[in-house]
């Protein structure tokens, strides 16, 4: 890393990247920094071994988190492969100033979306720099020359040419602000030319022109698509509604422009900072156990939740259906907050899909995988065990409440039963059915004892 963490730039991690990326990832990042700064040079070798020991994190947390770091532009990550083996250079990047970060045309959108307005006005109104009042003072600050006298010329001649080279060096003194200069998206589908095109032919005026091709302008029309995901024709019309009856385009009013017809559009809520769920984010492959061509249905149906995303698994169950925002809220938390891996999310969805109504039942969601994640459940198999003893349970459980009332209140009622998917059918879970001579003899004697009764209420009405 290029400089020490102020204690600005830890109370900042700290308050503001938190809420968005998780206390694991600032974790990380302050212990990669730390690690770093009491090294020889900023500079510190570790095995991935080495920092699973210093975190007390599994090799795939650290590769997820690290990817948070990657995505808010705060770490930059170089790979090197020879012969098979590979390694890495991490390089710090200094998180944005309170100014920069609150000026940014996302986050804080999503940190508002994340903590609520209260929350977000405390945040904002702590990093408030007021200036003294200095109405009815005069300046009073000496100058340079004032201070200090006129010098030689031969005072300012460097002598020696190993002195020359570190005047001009400048390496160690770059303190750009590193974050903003690498926040970038990788995959964003969206084509700034194609955009150019369709803008109408009023708006290709030179000062517009020169506008559209200025960095900072391009960076926030790049974060506005991201935001609020549109495509190249919706940000060419919304940029001509700005454009109308002016001759360069006013960004605040773009930005307000943008939010209010995604507000009409789409929702009444802002975007939110989602996790990117896609063919990447199946289960990593440190935990896949299936290799090669599946042998038997078990290895395929453990191999399908290998191989997809949450958000593909959430999409088959729904038949392809619009994600609830609720749905994908959780899915968030349980990669995030709950650190279980793509894999074994896949697996409690189907659960929770199978038992409970094609729901995703929250606290029941997040209490499963608070159990799971004490248990160490890191693969599918694992969770496919885990997901029938929760179905065994909950079965006594319907049981045992279908069975505890007494008679002369329990009204006759039918039992829904979801399907489950064939891995969680277990034989075991089922009773045995009856043998035709059981069925006889127990009809017979509920014959016997009916007929005893109306005997006793018959013999009970004589004696009145």
């Amino acid at each position: 890393m290029r400089s020490r963490l102020s204690m600005e730039d830890i109370e900042v991690m700290t308050l503001l990247y938190q809420p968005l990326i998780g206390s694991q990832a600032v974790s990380l990042y302050l212990t990669l920094a730390q690690d770093a700064q009491k090294s020889a040079g900023r500079k510190a070798e570790r095995t991935h071994r080495g920092l699973m020991m210093l975190t007390g994190q599994p090799l795939d947390v650290l590769y997820g988190e690290r990817r948070k770091l990657e995505g808010m532009g705060l770490l930059k990550v170089f790979k090197h492969s020879e012969e098979g083996e590979h390694s890495f250079i991490y390089t710090i990047q200094l998180p944005l100033s309170p100014q920069h970060f609150f000026s940014h045309n996302t986050f804080p959108v999503f940190l508002l979306n994340k903590t609520g307005e209260h929350i977000y006005k405390e945040l904002r109104q702590h990093f408030v720099v007021t200036p003294p009042d200095a109405s009815g003072y005069l300046a009073d600050t000496m100058k340079f020359d004032e201070v200090f006298r006129s010098v030689h010329p031969s005072e300012l001649r460097v002598k020696s040419g190993e002195s020359k080279e570190a005047m001009s060096s400048t390496s160690l003194l770059s303190m750009l602000s590193e974050a903003e200069e690498s926040f970038s998206f990788h995959d964003l589908d969206f084509d700034y030319e194609t955009m150019l095109a369709y803008l109408p032919q009023f708006t290709r005026v030179p000062a517009i022109e020169q506008q559209l091709i200025q960095r900072e302008n391009i960076r926030m029309i790049e974060n506005l698509v991201f935001l609020y995901k549109l495509d190249a024709k919706a940000m060419a019309d919304l940029i001509s509604q700005v454009l109308l009856n002016r001759d360069e385009i006013d960004f605040v009013e773009l930005r307000q422009l943008t939010r209010e017809s995604y507000q009409l559009n789409e929702s009444r809520q802002p975007a939110g900072l989602g996790l990117t769920l896609t063919h990447l984010d199946a289960q990593p492959d440190s935990l896949k156990t299936v290799e090669g061509e599946p042998a038997n249905d078990f290895e395929k149906k453990v191999a399908y939740y290998e191989s997809i995303s949450p958000l593909e698994q959430i999409t088959d169950l729904t038949g392809g259906a619009k994600i609830y925002q609720g749905d994908l809220k959780i899915i968030d938390e349980l990669i995030f907050d709950y650190a279980l891996p793509p894999g074994v999310v896949n697996v409690l969805i189907t659960y929770l899909f199978s038992e409970h109504d094609e729901r995703l039942v929250k606290n029941l969601a997040f209490k499963i995988a608070n159990n799971w994640k004490r248990k160490g459940i890191r693969n599918v198999p694992q969770a496919m065990e885990q997901a029938k003893n929760e179905a065994k349970k909950n079965d006594s459980f319907q049981q045992h409440s279908k069975t505890k009332k007494t008679d002369f209140y329990r009204k006759p009622q039918q039992i829904k039963k979801e399907p489950v998917p064939e891995w969680m059918e277990n034989p075991d879970w089922n009773k045995d059915e009856s043998s035709e001579e059981e069925l006889v003899t127990a009809r017979r004697e509920a014959a016997e004892k009916l007929a005893r009764l109306q005997n006793k209420s018959r013999q009970k009405g004589d004696d009145r």
